[in-house]
C-alpha cells in the first residue's frame, strides 16, 4: 500500500510538475488559427479554456488543503497503530 503523503511542500511540488508537464502540452497543441465560421474552433478553444479553470481550481484546491490532508493521513496512522497494538501485532 502506498505511503499518503500530503503537506504544503509536497502539494507545491506537485503543482509545480503538473505546470511544467501543462505547459509542454499547451506548447504541443496550439496552432494558428485564422478567422473562420466553424463553429467546432470556438467550442474547442471554450473546451481548452474551461479545461485549464478546472485544473487550476484543481490545483489551488491540493493547495489549500495539504495541511488537512496530511492531518488525517497522521490520524489513521495512529489509528492503525492502536488497533494493531491492541490485536497483538506490533508493526
Amino acid at each position: 500500500m502506498s505511503e499518503l503523503k500530503s503537506s504544503l511542500i509536497e502539494a507545491e511540488n506537485e503543482s509545480m510538475l503538473m505546470n511544467m508537464q501543462g505547459s509542454g502540452l499547451q506548447a504541443t497543441v496550439s496552432a494558428t488559427i485564422g478567422c473562420t465560421n466553424l463553429p467546432v474552433v470556438e467550442n474547442l478553444q471554450e473546451a481548452c479554456a474551461a479545461l485549464t479553470s478546472c485544473n487550476q481550481k484543481y490545483k489551488n484546491l491540493l493547495l489549500n488543503h495539504s495541511e488537512s490532508i496530511a492531518k488525517l493521513g497522521e490520524e489513521f496512522q495512529e489509528f492503525d497503530k492502536e488497533m494493531a497494538e491492541k490485536m497483538g501485532i506490533i508493526s
